[in-house]
């Protein structure tokens, strides 16, 4: 006997709900675009006001009072306007790597010598609150592949954060040692602890953990409670250091000190006009015949007049931006060959 048997599913449901989800994801992806996007124009907003800011306070050390209070009072903002940098560049920073726009630039990186660096910076930091600031550092020198800049910020946002939140009379301690095969960097504060919520947004930390993860490593936090203070613990795969008498492929590098700024032509292009003229004045300051125009036209007309020698150009300029400028700069040759500098507050 011959049967025949026909079963018939209706896929209807099924096919809906993978519609949808293809959906969601675009939409997604979509969202998560559009945010790293405006993080990188959120941080862009964010530098122009500091510019001026940045500029008027050089200005004040040039030609402002030499009194303990006006010195005083620069500092303060100089340390407050370094703080808002730091931010800034933590948020670019944060949106690079969400892009995966963020490149390691690895070579055999002394820890000891990164920790040193970080503790000067925020030596003063410490003091101007009365917080005893420590360093223990191993005797022999330790080795990381790393970036040496990157591991700069890991250093610096966990020293940021322990100051931050310790109060006056507190302690901060930074000590770097070998565990085998790894360098265990520990940053330990008397603050308050992290049982409840800090202020802030937390942009450092985050940043910290995913650049250690980056250098394939690994970040750990500890804190016995409110007011019992928080320890950071970062570990690295360490390396041995360069042979003694080894050739390298850097030369040794000096902080040399830049050349003075003096005795040249100069147009400043921005179309933030605070800042355009405060950097104007700071050039001006430093015996340099300065000018500024606020867009495109504007440069290509005091160009052919002015015909500087050095040109500030803003690239994000409203219409005829700073690409477009530079190259109708270049091509007119009565301009002659300015060294053309670019500026912009994108990183």
């Amino acid at each position: 006997m011959l049967g025949i048997l026909e079963i018939n599913r209706d896929i209807t449901d099924r096919q809906r709900m993978i519609d949808e989800l293809g959906r969601n994801a675009v939409d997604l992806a979509a969202a998560d675009r559009r945010k790293n996007e405006f993080l990188a124009t959120l941080a862009h907003e964010l530098r122009n006001p500091l510019t001026p800011l940045r500029n008027g306070i050089h200005i004040l050390d040039m030609i402002g009072g030499r009194e303990r209070e006006a010195i005083t009072a620069r500092d303060a903002i100089k340390r407050s306007i370094d703080h808002m940098t730091r931010l800034i560049d933590d948020l670019l920073d944060v949106a690079r790597i969400t892009r995966g726009h963020i490149e390691l630039r690895r070579e055999t990186t002394d820890l000891g010598a990164t920790v040193k660096d970080a503790v000067a910076e925020f030596q003063a930091m410490a003091d101007g609150g009365n917080r005893k600031l420590t360093v223990r550092l191993p005797r022999e020198p330790l080795y990381a592949d790393a970036d040496a800049l990157r591991l700069t910020q890991v250093v610096e946002n966990l020293l940021h954060n322990a100051i931050k939140f310790t109060d006056g009379g507190g302690t901060v301690e930074i000590a770097l040692t070998r565990d085998g095969e790894q360098a265990v960097l520990k940053v330990r504060d008397s603050g308050i602890g992290i049982s409840r919520v800090r202020g802030g947004l937390g942009i450092g930390l985050t940043l910290v953990r995913t650049l250690v993860e980056l250098h394939g490593g690994t970040v750990a936090v500890h804190s016995d409670g409110v007011g019992k203070g928080s320890e950071f613990v970062v570990r690295l795969p360490s390396v041995a250091g360069p042979r003694v008498g080894a050739k390298t492929d850097r030369a040794p590098q000096s902080k040399a000190q830049p050349a003075a700024l003096s005795g040249h032509r100069i147009l400043i292009v921005h179309d933030n006009t605070d800042a355009a003229n405060s950097l104007a004045s700071l050039l001006s300051l430093m015996d340099n015949e300065v000018r500024t125009a606020s867009d495109g036209p504007e440069a290509l007309r005091v160009a052919a007049e002015y015909r500087p020698e050095i040109i500030l150009l803003d690239i994000g300029l409203p219409g005829m931006n700073g690409y477009d400028v530079a190259r109708a700069l270049r091509r007119d040759a009565a301009n002659g060959r300015p060294l053309i500098v670019a500026v912009s507050g994108y990183g």
